[in-house]
């Protein structure tokens, strides 16, 4: 989502603590955005992958660090986003971690078809499904 200034928030101080007043709280929220007072008027910081949430108390216009209490849990991770990258990294580092020893020790005709055709370079020298590079690079 897209916000700026000139537009209204989505929702404002006063909009939350009628929805708190009228016994129709929300619960939690993700703001991803982190426009700081900006589309979530009452976000105005941002939390951490190790802190990812903080709790505004609508009522009091307050904000707390536990989630013990009234008021609706706010998670405002800025770098969200990037988590998910980092995350799919070190999947992939643990499944390829696996091949690792078995790609790094043993001769190329003893792996397995798939990790074999994947191999581009074995002992110095192309394998045969990449031979044709060489001769590539000289066309161009």
């Amino acid at each position: 989502m897209y916000w700026e200034k000139r537009f209204p928030s989505l929702l404002s101080y006063k909009q939350i603590q009628d929805l708190m007043r009228k016994g129709c709280p929300l619960v939690g929220i993700a703001d991803i955005t982190c426009d700081m007072s900006g589309s979530l008027e009452f976000v105005n910081r941002t939390t951490s992958i190790d802190s990812s949430f903080f709790r505004y108390d609508a009522i009091t216009d307050s904000y707390h660090n536990d989630m013990d209490g009234n008021g609706v849990i706010c998670l405002a991770v800025g770098i969200l986003l990037t988590e998910f990258a980092r995350e799919a990294t070190q999947y992939f580092g643990n499944v390829l971690s696996q091949f690792v020893t078995l790609l790094a020790s043993t001769d190329i005709t003893n792996l397995p078809a798939h990790l074999r055709r994947a191999c581009i370079v074995h002992g110095g020298v192309l394998t045969s499904l990449y031979d044709y590079i060489p001769r590539m690079r000289k066309s161009d």
